[in-house]
C-alpha cells in the first residue's frame, strides 16, 4: 500500500489530483507501524483509487518533438512547486505539451 501511494504521490501533479484529493488513501496507513503488518483499503479509499485509476487513463505525457524548443515551466501552489519539462506546440489544439 506504501509503495502504490508512492507511485501515485509521484504522478499525481500530472494527473491535477491534490493531497486532498487523496487524504482517504492515507488513513489505512495510520496505525502500526510495521511496513509488512495487514492493511485494507475502507470504501473512500478505493473510490480515490478509482478517481486515480480514470485520471490515469484519460491523461496523456507526450514524447519530445525535435523540431520545437523545450522549455522548464515552474508551477507555485500554496503547499508545494513544480517543475514540468514540456514544449509549446501551437498547432495542436492543447498547445502545452508534458515530457
Amino acid at each position: 500500500l506504501r509503495k502504490l501511494l508512492g507511485t501515485i504521490n509521484w504522478v499525481r501533479p500530472y494527473l491535477g489530483i491534490t493531497n486532498t484529493d487523496l487524504s482517504p488513501f492515507f488513513n489505512p496507513l495510520k496505525g502500526h507501524s510495521a511496513l509488512t503488518s495487514p492493511r485494507s483499503l475502507t470504501k473512500e479509499a478505493k473510490q480515490v483509487l478509482s478517481y486515480v485509476e480514470k485520471a490515469i487513463s484519460q491523461r496523456k505525457v507526450h514524447r519530445q518533438l525535435d523540431n520545437q524548443q523545450i522549455h522548464l515551466f515552474i508551477l507555485v501552489t500554496l503547499c508545494q512547486t513544480y517543475g514540468l519539462i514540456g514544449q509549446c506546440v501551437p498547432s495542436l489544439s492543447d498547445p502545452p505539451v508534458i515530457l
